[in-house]
């Protein structure tokens, strides 16, 4: 009750611009609603509003995959990995037998997560229950990468075909 409400055409460019005037035609009273047009470049367009939340979810999952890496080789050499390393007799699957390749190999399991969520449309990061579910999986995935390599360095009936 008297509110007036004016719809806009998405990606109009227009605003209203100055006072509103009340005209008497033959057909009623008109209310007449300056308009400007605002050549704002930076305005997106309704699929790149939709593709936004997928693009924003990829770069924090691909910031969070360097972050994992870097913590894992700093969780490694302060936990001695190295010596570890020594005591693993499947050492020899990574081809090159180092603690590296370990964390590159976990790291590389998180990076599949990540192609799973590049592969999925933009619609999709438009529905709230499925971009929750995508947010939470990014966040086990840095959770499962340092599990791993925990598990790995503190049971010694562990091996790296484990991991």
């Amino acid at each position: 009750p008297g509110e007036v409400e004016y719809l806009w055409v998405p990606c109009s460019f227009l605003q209203p611009a100055g006072e509103q005037r009340l005209l008497v035609t033959a057909d009623g009273l008109v209310t007449v609603v300056p308009v400007r047009i605002n050549a704002n470049l930076k305005t997106m367009t309704v699929e790149e509003l939709v593709g936004q939340k997928r693009s924003m979810h990829l770069a924090s999952f691909r910031f969070l995959i360097d972050e994992v890496g870097h913590s894992l080789e700093r969780l490694a050499r302060e936990r001695g990995a190295a010596a570890r390393w020594e005591r693993d007799t499947e050492r020899g699957m990574f081809g090159k037998p180092t603690v590296e390749a370990l964390c590159g190999h976990i790291v590389k399991q998180c990076v599949e997560v990540y192609a799973r969520h590049e592969a999925m449309g933009a619609e999709l990061y438009a529905n709230d229950e499925v971009f929750r579910s995508l947010v939470i999986e990014t966040l086990e995935c840095r959770a499962h990468a340092q599990s791993k390599l925990l598990w790995w360095l503190e049971d010694e009936a562990q091996s790296v075909s484990a991991q």
